[in-house]
């Protein structure tokens, strides 16, 4: 009786037991997956972490703040990086514009990436960035402003976006590096000194697009040969070539009745009317413009090519007419000439004029030139450039002729027509 107590109690210990083993069972499983829980939790902070310790590491040395629009504007920059691509984002928050002067002479600096979003860089943004070698535009840009990479001596390598359309002042000047540039199809502008000083620029290739060369744009470049204009080129302003003596070749890619209808300003771009250009149409060559010596018309009037190709002088006119001008430009197969004398005789013998008016930049008058003109009676002398009037220039012109001059130019003036052949009746006065 006793061993089978003690059997029954076995037994019910051994059914006890079993159940009580799914129960341990399912807190392990629980505790199981409590841990992967927090694993994936702990994984997924760390993976959090590491995106802000990114985001940090992007902006980190960049000083920036948010604009009313909820973008980001990028104001400085205090690290040493010498390599930088401009973060596209901050706090989640396209970057659009970069602050004017923002690198202002971060002298270190060797590229730059400039991100998507900034469609126009402010004035001075990396001038005096002397180290730079390399810049990379981002599509979108439109226009790059005012001196943004001025004295970046070190500057060698720039492809513009086709986006690009305007290129402001001094926007490259004294970019010693460059020596050859391909400008994009949209570009219209290529503004004052844009590249003034580029030394040792050789070529230079202009895209369909093109409207205006302002003045002094490549102004110094004494390095450049050759460039190519497009036919939609409809000016070029004065010294926008200026000093650039080596420029021997001219690739136009219209006709010459095309490039007549450009506006070409001939003052301080001498190096590019004595280039030669080509036709693109035709395929012919000739010099830009007329030479030394040569004689042009304008109407009835005559006039000579000086020794600066894009100076003329008056020589003479067929105008019937009592009261003349000598005008001080003139514009002839679309090239704009400074008229800067009056030649030997050009009115000897006149007797029809009774006054002449001289425009502002006429710098002589030549011997006999009013030499016989009896009934002019009235010069008036508009000029502040004079500085020569040839022997019996005024001889035999009315005897009560009266000459007037600028005010401030009084006395010396006097002095200029003095004994020009006049008689002692003849008055020189201020207007």
């Amino acid at each position: 009786m006793k061993y089978k107590f003690v059997s029954i109690l076995l037994a019910l210990c051994t059914v006890a037991g079993s159940m009580t083993l799914p129960a341990f069972a399912d807190n392990a499983q629980a505790a199981q997956i409590e841990g992967s829980a927090l694993a994936e939790a702990d994984d997924a902070g760390t993976e959090n972490k590491t995106e802000t310790e990114n985001n940090a590491d992007a902006v980190r040395g960049y000083e920036y703040k948010v604009l009313d629009d909820n973008t980001i504007e990028i104001t400085g920059y205090q690290g040493t990086d010498t390599a930088l691509v401009i973060p596209d984002k901050v706090d989640d928050k396209p970057v659009t514009t970069i602050k004017e002067g923002a690198f202002g002479d971060c002298k270190n600096l060797k590229s730059i990436v400039i991100p998507k979003g900034v469609t126009s860089l402010a004035d001075y943004v990396f001038t005096g960035c002397t180290g730079l070698t390399d810049v990379t535009f981002p599509d979108g840009l439109t226009a790059i402003g005012e001196s943004v990479f001025s004295g970046c001596a070190s500057l060698k390598n720039l492809t513009f976006p086709d986006s690009l359309k305007n290129i402001d002042f001094s926007a490259f000047a004294g970019c010693t590096g460059l020596t050859d540039l391909q400008f994009p199809k949209n570009l219209e502008y290529v503004g004052l000194n844009a590249f003034s000083g580029c030394k040792n620029l050789k070529n230079v290739q202009f895209s369909e697009g093109l409207r205006t060369i302002a003045e002094g744009a490549f102004a110094g470049c004494s390095s450049l040969e050759s460039i190519d204009l497009p036919l939609s080129t409809k000016e070029i302003a004065k010294n926008a070539f200026m000093n650039c003596d080596q420029l021997k070749k001219v690739a136009y890619a219209g006709s010459k009745s095309d490039r007549i209808k450009m506006q070409l300003m001939g003052e301080g771009n001498t190096p590019l009317l004595q280039s030669v250009i080509t036709y693109g149409s035709t395929g012919k060559s000739e010099s830009f413009a007329p030479k030394k010596g040569a004689k042009i018309r304008d109407g009835v009037t005559t006039y000579q090519v000086k020794t600066d190709v894009s100076e003329l002088a008056f020589v003479k006119t067929a105008d019937k007419a009592t009261k003349i001008t000598v005008k001080d430009q003139v514009t002839i197969d679309g090239i704009c000439y400074t008229v800067a004398s009056v030649t030997k005789n050009a009115f000897l013998n006149n007797k029809r004029i009774t006054k002449v008016t001289i425009q502002g930049e006429i710098k002589s008058i030549g011997k006999s030139a009013f030499k016989g003109c009896s009934r002019l009676n009235k010069i008036i002398v508009r000029s502040s450039r004079l500085e020569s009037v040839g022997a019996n220039a005024l001889k035999g012109i009315s005897p009560n002729a009266v000459i007037k001059v600028y005010d401030l130019k009084l006395n010396e003036y006097k002095k200029l027509f003095k004994n020009k052949g006049q008689g002692s009746r003849v008055k020189i006065v201020a207007y």
